[in-house]
Formats: structure tokens, C-alpha cells, sequence
């Protein structure tokens, strides 16, 4: 699974959710030239658009209840799932996975464009760090997807250069990472005493990366494939 990418300047239409009413398509706001302020500097503007796809008015310019000042910082992707909207927030200080629930189904009730249409409910999972280092495969994340049934869920991350996979509780509010390799396939290529990152689904193709822990077993480039890729090997 490739890391899902994101430009400074561009929008990208990420998740869609329904009401009764309309439906409100979400944006990715990540930076002043998208954002109208017309700066192009590249500044990081950390929330979500929200607009109606039939009307195109916008609903909301900080679409994201913020439980804190920094939580937010350089958002990579949002997906819903769980009946909820899973945003990762990728700054090496952030690192995290978060849980957003819809406030409202019927966007009219918010009275102005600044009013929030998701609140916070939980930090799914983040980075575990030991001086200044991370020692799991959560490291400034990018990309997420679920499985069928929603309870697991795969994130690449940027700085591991590896695919966690978390296993999803509470609902789908909070995760938790296996200890080393999560892929049966991976571990029958490479047996103890090989070492993995916690969490590792698809391994990176070089083990020693800056400011991880960590110094993994490298897998070459079929070998990662292979993992990501036949998911009947596992």
C-alpha cells in the first residue's frame, strides 16, 4: 500500500458523508494558496474543508473540532469507517491517528462557516518515542485503510517507511499494535531472529532509518510486494 501523498497547493476530495439533507463532501485544506489567502507560501492550514456537492456552498472552513491547540499538524488523509471519520495528523510531533464523530446529520443547523461538523472523540493510536526516537512503526503517518469489517486497520508511515497494522477496540475509537511482525508471511521469511518494528504489516526495505530505535530486518522490494500483495501467503 503506497503512502498517500499530499501537494501544498491542491485539494484532495478524501471521504464522503451523507445526511438526510445533502451530501457534504470533505477537502483537505494544507495550505494558503488553497485556502483562498492567496499567500503561496506553503503554509500549513491544519483542518478540513466541508462542502454540499449539490449546491457547492460551503459548510464549514474548520470542519474539525480541535480538543487541543496542536493537535492538528500537516494532515495527510482522512477515511471514514466505524461510523466515523479516522483523520491522520503526520507532523513528527503529532504522529497520530484521530477519531472524529459526526455532530450533526443536518449541516443547516450550523450557523456559520466557521462551526465544527465533527467532534473529537479519541487519539486511536500514536507514536511511542525514547530519546527523541521512535521505537514502533508509527512515525509520521500517511495513509490509512480498513479492513472488511472495520476493526483493523493498516497505516504507512513516512518515517519507519513501513505499514502498521492496529488492531482496532472500543469501537474502532482506540488501536493497539502487536508486538514485531503482524504477517504471517513475513515472519515465515524471515524467522527469529529477525527483528521488526511493533506493528509491522509490510516491512521496510532498508531495517536502519534516521531517528528509529529500532535497526529492523531489511526486506527486499518482492518481498515487501509480495507482502502487501497476497494477502492469501499470510
Amino acid at each position: 500500500m503506497p503512502d498517500i501523498s499530499y501537494s501544498t497547493r491542491i485539494w484532495r476530495k478524501i471521504a464522503t458523508c451523507c445526511s438526510s439533507h445533502s451530501t457534504v463532501s470533505l477537502r483537505g485544506a494544507v495550505a494558503g494558496a488553497a485556502t483562498g489567502t492567496g499567500t503561496g507560501t506553503g503554509t500549513d492550514t491544519n483542518d478540513v474543508y466541508a462542502y454540499d456537492t449539490k449546491t457547492k456552498q460551503i459548510h464549514s472552513t474548520q470542519a474539525l473540532a480541535k480538543a487541543s491547540a496542536n493537535m492538528l499538524s500537516k494532515l495527510r488523509s482522512m477515511v471514514v469507517a466505524n461510523g466515523y471519520l479516522y483523520v491522520t495528523s503526520g507532523a513528527k510531533k503529532t504522529s497520530t491517528v484521530l477519531c472524529y464523530q459526526r455532530i450533526s446529520s443536518a449541516p443547516s443547523v450550523h450557523k456559520s462557516a466557521s462551526d465544527p461538523l465533527f467532534a473529537f472523540v479519541s487519539t486511536v493510536i500514536g507514536p511511542t518515542i525514547a530519546d527523541k526516537q521512535f521505537t514502533t512503526s508509527i512515525a509520521h503517518p500517511f495513509g490509512i485503510a480498513f479492513s472488511t469489517g472495520g476493526m483493523v486497520c493498516y497505516i504507512s508511515n513516512q518515517d519507519t517507511n513501513v505499514v502498521a497494522q492496529v488492531t482496532l477496540t472500543g469501537n474502532g475509537q482506540t488501536g493497539s499494535l502487536g508486538s514485531g511482525s503482524q504477517s504471517a508471511y513475513l515472519s515465515k521469511l524471515f524467522p527469529a531472529p529477525s527483528t521488526f518494528l511493533d506493528g509491522t504489516f509490510v516491512a521496510s526495505q532498508q531495517g536502519a532509518v534516521p531517528d528509529v530505535a529500532v535497526v529492523a530486518t531489511s526486506a527486499s522490494l518482492s518481498e515487501a510486494i509480495c507482502e502487501a500483495l497476497a494477502p492469501d501467503r499470510q
